[in-house]
């Protein structure tokens, strides 16, 4: 097991060896079939075309990593946003699920500022839920369900599926392990074949009393363009408990916006995707889009200038 303590800098090599033991005997066994290949390279009697060489990436240190997680975490779009999207739900056995929904979003001094509303597919004027949520340091969240008065979530709740026959929660909205004040870089390499950095990053105390299971998350930033390319959730053994990956990003009035993520539980399998389908950026939204007590409201959206994705 590795330490909780976050000031204790010596446990992050420990968490990273953990969290691939389990990868040991794959790796071994690649190597151990590469030494045996090399001879035969080196003598001229493997294949004549070599593979081109794939460029090691730069390393960066902890104070370039820490300008560059201060730099990602203010990071925005130009003006708001309105996507509408879909939310599926894989299982790894069993039927495929499916939501739709809209999402808005701005940001404040606090951080990224959103506002989601879900329905079941053809009933957007049944939701299913309405959802508000401040991102940054102190995160907070409204939830809204018919029949029932609009409150603020606890932070234990945030990590509780927002719908049947899904994985989603709050906490997957939010993303908030990329405000969490004690981090530390961990090198650089590529990850989805993308030049990556890589942090560990350790919960704050509101999350760490909420789930005492979460030891820590591990993020990739794309070394070019800074952006999230994947987060691995870890328990207090350094073993998976969810992987976000984003798939793919879309350019929409020239800029450059996140097309589709895929949240991965490891221990069942199962799969959820957020899968945006139509986009409007460069908006400037009503704050009262934003505020709890609307929330039961459906904000009109039918002069927003969606362009499909």
């Amino acid at each position: 097991m590795f330490s909780k303590n976050p000031d204790l800098f010596d446990c992050a090599p420990v968490l990273i060896a953990m969290r691939n033991l389990r990868f040991g005997i794959q790796v071994a066994t690649m190597v151990t079939a590469w030494a045996c290949l090399l001879p035969f390279h080196a003598n001229g009697q493997g294949p004549s075309k070599q593979r081109p060489t794939v460029p090691k990436v730069d390393q960066i240190d902890q104070e370039e990593g820490a300008k560059l997680i201060e730099k990602f975490r203010l990071q925005r779009l130009r003006g708001d946003y309105v996507f509408h999207f879909d939310l599926e739900n894989i299982p790894r056995r069993g039927k495929k699920s499916i939501y739709e929904g809209i999402i808005w979003g701005t940001w404040n001094d606090k951080g990224p500022l959103s506002r989601a509303i879900i329905w079941s597919p053809g009933k957007p004027n049944e939701p299913l839920m309405q959802i508000i949520a401040q991102g940054g340091a102190k995160p907070e969240v409204w939830l809204w369900e018919p029949g029932k008065d609009v409150r603020a979530l606890e932070p234990k709740e945030f990590f509780e599926p927002l719908l049947p026959n899904n994985h989603y929660s709050a906490f997957d909205l939010l993303m908030p392990f990329v405000f969490w004040d004690k981090y530390q870089y961990e090198g650089s390499k590529r990850v989805k074949g993308r030049p990556a950095h890589q942090f560990v990053m350790w919960p704050s105390d509101s999350i760490r009393e909420a789930r005492p299971d979460l030891g820590a998350a591990f993020i990739a930033l794309d070394a070019n363009y800074n952006a999230l390319v994947k987060a691995e959730l870890l328990d207090e053994s350094g073993d998976e408990i969810q992987t976000i990956e984003v798939q793919s990003f879309k350019e929409v009035d020239d800029q450059y916006i996140i097309k589709q993520i895929d949240l991965l539980e490891e221990v069942t399998r199962d799969k959820s995707r957020f899968i945006v389908r139509g986009a409007a950026v460069n908006q400037k939204l009503d704050p009262k889009t934003f505020d709890p007590k609307q929330i039961k409201s459906i904000p009109d959206t039918r002069k927003i200038p969606f362009k499909g994705v």
